[in-house]
């Protein structure tokens, strides 16, 4: 019988999953510094040495990386070149959604003459890799890669189920930092204005509708903008209206396809 991994998760500390799913929903930090603090934490609980966090961007899929002992040389390499021989997104591509470990889907024979391995992971110390594809709605987010040496364990069954518990919140997050970047905005940075212009919003309307699409609730809202919750439903009348739709859903599912010019 092999010794249990020490990196495994006990099935009664919830604390770790809690600090990452309350990271993932915050609006108060930029993405940038909210994605490196959710490493930090994933670091601790699943126990990888090293951890790096994509996003999708204008400038490709794998754009905008944070990671934590991960060399800048190594990142630019994989972006220039080894993105297009990574078995972990070609299984992303091909399957969906997933998370995955390097011993899942790989035959270690093979994989051990693979280039990738040779002059990528090798060359790093890297010998298991727990994958995040974050994922939603037919459209790629992001990626989180979580790495150990060859002289850790490989990641145990409960770390992926950890690993796959958080995922869809992690999506969220990606996805809802996405749509506010498409919207003009971003969490942290100030009120954009593009939301306003395509549908004849108010300033006072771009601040609900924001926070909204940011998941807050009236009396979240209430507190943020300094006014009433009656207030609040009277504006969300006014941007239903405008915006043409019923519901919360509705206005985000709207703001991921706005209207095209006529």
């Amino acid at each position: 019988m092999s010794a249990p991994s020490p990196w495994t998760l006990p099935a009664w500390d919830l604390h770790p999953l809690q600090e990452v799913s309350e990271l993932a929903a915050s609006t108060d930090l930029p993405f940038d510094a909210i994605r490196l603090e959710i490493l930090h934490r994933l670091q601790r609980c699943l126990g990888a040495e090293r951890t790096i966090f994509f996003v999708a961007g204008p400038n490709g899929p794998f754009a905008d990386p944070v990671g934590i002992n991960v060399e800048p040389v190594w990142v630019q390499r994989f972006q220039t070149h080894f993105v297009h021989e990574d078995p972990f997104i070609k299984k992303a591509m091909a399957s969906g959604p997933s998370v995955a470990r390097r011993e899942d889907f790989l035959e270690e024979s093979r994989f051990f003459r693979t280039s990738f391995y040779n002059d990528f992971w090798r060359p790093q110390g890297i010998y298991h890799k727990l994958g995040i594809c974050l994922a939603s709605r037919g459209r790629f987010f992001g990626g989180i890669g979580l790495m150990r040496s060859r002289r850790e364990p490989a990641f145990a069954d409960q770390e992926v189920r950890v690993a796959r518990l958080l995922a869809p919140i992690l999506t969220l997050a990606v996805e809802r930092h996405w749509l506010l970047g498409r919207l003009g905005e971003a969490p942290g940075e100030g009120r954009g204005t593009r939301l306003g212009e395509l549908y004849a919003l108010s300033p006072r309307e771009v601040e609900v509708a924001r926070a909204v699409i940011e998941g807050r609730t009236n009396l979240q809202i209430s507190r943020l903008l300094g006014i009433s919750q009656f207030t609040v439903k009277k504006h969300l009348q006014n941007i239903f209206e405008k915006m043409q739709v019923r519901s919360r859903s509705a206005l985000t599912s709207r703001a991921f396809t706005p209207p095209t010019p006529a």
